[in-house]
């Protein structure tokens, strides 16, 4: 309980942080609302998919008058481990959600440290990332290309692939039915998540 509440402090701070930030370089804030996010795998007997159900965002735009996004402050996003489920779920399933450690890491964090933005067609902007991506308790640096566009209600649609080597964040690669079922290391994030602005106060 500790933990989770120094967690929760140290975002509010940061989101404090963000805020001035933000009201000084004319950036507008943008926070979560609705998004399909999912985690696919493959082992020696079939592959496997889970569904990431809850997650929090906040992050930071500056928009041009062509639509493009041309400035990004600080963005942080939040996973609920807790929430991720398999639409169809297998032994090989609930072992990976368990290799995620989701008593002791409630929560899978990305805070971006740099970007670089480029506009492209029909209005898309892509950013190539570079953040920090923290995965039961393990943090390391990632490159993540992601694209975003306005849409025409005002809101912002972000999305993107990953790939990932479970390894490389500490987790052994799930096993079922005493090794005989084996999931592979690397695994692969899709999403595509709404922003809406934060009306200004």
């Amino acid at each position: 309980m500790k933990q989770l509440y120094l967690f929760f402090a140290k975002v509010l701070l940061l989101a404090l942080v963000l805020l001035t930030y933000a009201a000084s370089d004319g950036l507008q804030r943008y926070e979560y609302r609705t998004h399909q996010m999912s985690i696919t795998g493959a082992s020696n007997w079939q592959p496997w998919s889970l569904d990431v159900k809850e997650i929090g965002m906040r992050a930071d735009f500056k928009i041009t008058d062509k639509g493009f996004i041309s400035l990004v402050g600080p963005v942080v996003l939040m996973v609920k481990t807790a929430r991720i489920s398999a639409p169809r779920p297998s032994m090989i399933d609930r072992n990976v959600v368990k290799a995620l450690k989701i008593i002791e890491h409630p929560y899978i964090t990305f805070n971006l440290n740099q970007i670089d933005t480029r506009d492209l067609k029909y209005g898309v902007t892509l950013m190539k990332t570079i953040g920090q991506l923290t995965v039961a308790g393990t943090s390391q640096e990632i490159e993540m290309d992601v694209y975003g566009r306005v849409l025409p209600n005002g809101e912002v649609e972000i999305w993107g692939s990953k790939g990932f080597n479970m390894e490389a964040f500490n987790i052994p690669p799930p096993a079922a039915f005493w090794g005989i079922i084996r999931s592979d290391p690397q695994v692969k994030v899709d999403f595509d998540i709404i922003l809406r602005a934060v009306p200004k106060r």
